[in-house]
């Protein structure tokens, strides 16, 4: 196994931060190559205005805490705790203020697991700090129930959330409702309970008062699907505000009431509550949006919601930018908001987020009264995204770049000026050996733009030694929507080091300048994006970097990468001499059984509705525009990694990819990793594929 491999893969990755006063709270994520499993640590770190001031150990998160959050006054933590294993595996709430244990309830038999995901996850103090409200998985029937209701079918959310069917919000109090100050006997326990014409399942819930919340709600297609939720951003979710009558009582259901306040054309996530003065006439929530249907990710909007009233509607704070000048703004483009994102200058409100800007991602500071953005993390390769905020005047973030590892900084913002260059405080980086920093010394980075192709450029990483001309190793994204960024990358760098220039286009359709590129690749997948990834090498070789010949050119990919990789063997037989595809799109007219088959529809330009069938005529248009229709062109070696559980691109379609080239007498290799997802992103998975994707280029070179 590769050394230099397991070094980079175990650097820590911070993936959540907290900052209150001169304290501030990392969590990162760890991979363990020995125990082959992902671990979470944490380091507490003190600062003062100067920056850095001492630092604690990193020590690991108990696996037993699903979930964490700290009261909007920061005197209370609220854990949702999961111990034991299996069927024995015990659920509590628990309530503390700083080393003490308030208050502990066990729920195991009010619900199942815990949620803890990034898409319906809810733990959300009220007002008055007496309550918290958190989603779980609801219990199936029981053996009293019917057999209609025990085995009848129920779809889960797909891809990466298999087990996730019965989203349920629950209310847990343990102060009395009208006076904050007296607490219960026993707290009360109630699950929400909504009467309305549509099912809706409701996640990401936050109290707006000790009677009311505003919660995503997500709502089934008209052929009864949930479609998959895991990265697609186009679904049927809208904002709901839900009134809870007997909000102190301790019903097991509390009848509420909902109603919906977005349209149906607007896919909505990520709320974030302002925590306001008692006395403030605004309580403000803030979402994004992107558009229902069509393209799986794109540029969001950003909206804003005065929950105080029910007479105003909600107001747009940054729009969908359609057209983006080369080194502007050019929107949105992010899972979702930090969860406290929010500033307080000179009596002024702002946001902090990351987005992409091109092929990197950088820090915006947002006015929500006036909409205006700048720019605190200009650069040329460094990419940062925000952990929090301490809602005053400070951001804790994360700067990474191809060849430089994390480093968590404090930005302290100019109160007379926020538009102005931020002061930069480094509090913790990673320590490396120095082998390891001697070797990615040894690398150059650059973005390359492609001529006559904007907004196609490519990240591409090779060796400061200009000795012979190594090969080339091409790398298209999936998504298609997706953008790589210049952010540090295991096992990127681990493969350049190995002897390769890499090269990882951002072709028409990526995300990070502006919607108009969204838009115009569907439709044109399977030729746009594969002839800007073609004329990227093209353009490499006409600079010198690279070189066409036997055993020169390779391309790798996953996914929407893996469908570009296959599509350039096919499309290109003389030019690529080995491919990699991992878990790639195949035969776009075969995804019936996705858990998003509305994506080839969708993004080889046909239209998408609940009862589409795929006719001959349309597995027509779709089988033409994949890389199966390709097939008897290829003469590249072909390694196949293939993950047994993907819901996303089900594995007949790399079974039958494999089975036809070995049926053409085509050199091919497919691995099986039986509970894998599609990302293919476990431990063990992650290291034998990218050991055998190094063996297999390696026995392809000239």
């Amino acid at each position: 196994m590769s050394t230099m491999f397991r070094r980079l893969a175990e650097i820590p990755i911070p993936v959540a931060g907290t900052i209150s006063d001169n304290v501030v709270q990392v969590t990162y994520s760890v991979r363990d190559h020995v125990q082959k499993a992902k671990k979470t640590l944490s380091k507490t770190i003190f600062i003062n205005d100067a920056g850095l001031v001492g630092s604690g150990n990193m020590q690991e998160v108990s696996p037993e805490i699903a979930l964490s959050a700290v009261s909007p006054s920061g005197q209370l933590r609220a854990v949702l705790r999961e111990s034991g294993n299996g069927d024995d595996k015990k659920r509590f709430v628990e309530i503390w203020r700083g080393d003490r244990l308030e208050i502990s309830t066990e729920v195991t038999d009010k619900h199942g697991a815990f949620y803890s995901d990034d898409y319906l996850s809810t733990l959300s103090f009220s007002p008055t700090e007496g309550a918290v409200v958190y989603t779980a998985e609801a219990n199936p029937p029981g053996k009293d129930s019917s057999l209609l209701d025990r085995f009848r079918f129920t779809p889960s959310f797909g891809e990466g959330l298999p087990t996730r069917k019965r989203p349920t919000t629950f209310i847990y109090r343990w102060r009395d409702i009208t006076d904050k100050d007296t607490i219960l006997p026993t707290p009360s326990f109630s699950r929400i309970s909504v009467s309305h014409s549509t099912t809706v399942l409701f996640g990401q819930a936050t109290f707006i008062s000790d009677t009311e919340l505003l919660a995503t709600g997500y709502e089934y297609t008209a052929d009864g699907r949930l479609l998959g939720i895991k990265g697609c951003f186009n679904r049927l979710v809208g904002i709901w505000r839900i009134i809870i009558p007997n909000a102190g009582a301790d019903v097991p259901d509390a009848p509420c009431s909902a109603t919906k306040l977005t349209p149906s054309d607007r896919s909505c996530r990520s709320l974030r509550r302002i925590v306001s003065d008692p006395h403030s006439q605004s309580d403000d929530v803030f979402w994004l949006s992107t558009t229902t249907g069509g393209a799986h990710a794109g540029c969001s909007t950003l909206h804003r919601y005065n929950s105080r009233t029910t007479s105003e509607e909600p107001r747009i704070v940054l729009e969908t930018v359609w057209e983006a000048q080369e080194d502007s703004f050019a929107g949105l483009y992010l899972d979702g908001l930090s969860q406290r994102p929010f500033l307080k200058l000179q009596g002024k409100t702002y946001m902090a987020c990351h987005s992409m800007k091109r092929s990197r991602l950088t820090i915006f500071l947002i006015d929500v009264e006036g909409g205006s953005v700048f720019e605190l993390t200009p650069g040329e390769l460094d990419s940062w995204n925000v952990l929090g905020t301490d809602g005053a005047s400070r951001i804790i973030c994360v700067r990474s770049s191809p060849a430089e590892p994390y480093g968590i900084f404090v930005l302290q913002l100019n109160a007379q000026n926020p538009f102005s260059p931020p002061t930069q405080y480094l509090i913790d980086h990673a320590l490396l050996p120095n082998d390891v920093e001697k070797a990615l010394k040894t690398l150059d980075v650059s973005i390359v733009p492609i001529p006559g192709r904007y907004p196609t450029e490519t990240v591409v990483y090779k060796s400061k030694d200009v000795g012979t001309t190594p090969p080339l190793i091409t790398i298209p994204h999936g998504g298609p929507h997706y953008t790589p960024t210049t952010a540090f990358s295991a096992a990127t760098i681990a493969l350049a080091l190995e002897g390769y220039t890499l090269s990882l286009p951002n072709y028409t359709g990526s995300l990070g300048f502006g919607e108009q590129y969204v838009q115009a690749l569907r439709g044109n997948c399977g030729s746009l994006d594969v002839e800007d990834c073609m004329a990227s090498v093209k353009h490499l070789v006409d600079l010198g970097i690279a070189k066409f010949g036997k055993g020169q050119q390779f391309v790798s990919g996953g996914s929407h990468g893996g469908f570009l990789a296959a599509h350039l063997i096919g499309q290109y037989p003389d030019v690529f001499s080995a491919a990699v595809l991992r878990n790639p799109v195949i035969s776009c007219g075969e995804l019936a059984i996705s858990d998003i088959p509305d994506w080839a529809f969708s993004e080889l330009g046909l239209p998408f509705t609940p009862d589409s069938l795929v006719t001959p005529e349309i597995y027509e248009h779709l089988y033409r525009a994949s890389p199966i229709a390709h097939v008897d062109n290829v003469s590249a070696k072909v390694l196949l990694l293939i993950g047994g559980s993907d819901m996303r691109v089900p594995p007949p379609q790399a079974i039958r990819y494999y089975h036809a080239l070995k049926a053409r007498s085509k050199e091919v290799e497919m691995l099986w990793f039986e509970k894998e997802g599609h990302p293919l992103e476990g431990v063990e998975a992650t290291e034998v594929g990218w050991e055998v994707a190094r063996d297999w280029f390696k026995s392809a070179r000239a």
